[in-house]
């Protein structure tokens, strides 16, 4: 028999979403902005003799490299930040080595990458639409704890990506631009469920305010 799936479950589901697609690659992306630059990454991908690395992504991924020498990092997501990072070395290697779980006290840079990557893909990849609660409080304690050390690293503890981070988990505002940010990324199997919901949401917010 299928199991119900509650409205908490759908919205922790939301809100987890959003953090690995736009929080965490902002995360990601602020922790390498000084170890080498966009175009000199584009350089080392360009000059490599056997071209090994391209081989590794996806058409879409090509699409975002190719964007490198113009647009920098902003168009890389986490999972093509993460071949990136560890392809070219830009961050030390985390404690127990790359593809593998960190402990608890394990919270290097490399360390919180890997931890984010995990996240990400079980996110974006997972056939249910929705996160249970040890699951949600499981994803929102360690996001939490990744934002606090990256906030702590650059300075910014009162209004980083900690704040970012609470905000989206406490007060998710269901917008147009949100969907829109979704649907880029529809590829990914855990994505269409949650469009579907949000799209549903917004159809319903709508015809309330028509009704009004």
């Amino acid at each position: 028999m299928a199991s119900v799936v509650s409205g908490d479950d759908l919205k922790g589901q939301v809100s987890a979403t959003f953090v690995v697609l736009v929080i965490y690659p902002q995360i990601t992306r602020e922790m390498i902005h000084n170890t080498i630059p966009p175009k000199g990454v584009w350089r080392l991908i360009k000059t490599e003799v056997n071209q090994s690395f391209m081989k590794q992504f996806t058409p879409k991924e090509r699409r975002m490299i190719s964007k490198l020498d113009s647009d920098g990092y902003n168009d890389l997501d986490l999972p093509c930040l993460y071949k990136v990072i560890r392809y070219f070395l830009l961050i030390p290697t985390p404690r127990k080595g790359w593809g593998q779980r960190p402990q608890p006290e394990d919270q290097s840079e490399g360390d919180d990458i890997e931890r984010m990557k995990r996240h990400c893909s079980d996110i974006i990849h997972r056939t249910r639409a929705r996160l249970t609660e040890s699951e949600r409080h499981f994803f929102s304690r360690e996001s939490i704890e990744i934002a606090k050390r990256m906030d702590n690293r650059i300075g910014s503890p009162k209004n980083g990506f900690e704040s970012r981070i609470q905000n989206v988990q406490s007060n998710l505002l269901i917008q147009e631009k949100y969907v829109e940010a979704l649907e880029k990324n529809a590829e990914y199997q855990g994505i269409v469920p949650i469009i579907c919901f949000l799209n549903l949401l917004l159809k319903r917010r709508k015809f309330k305010t028509q009704t009004i």
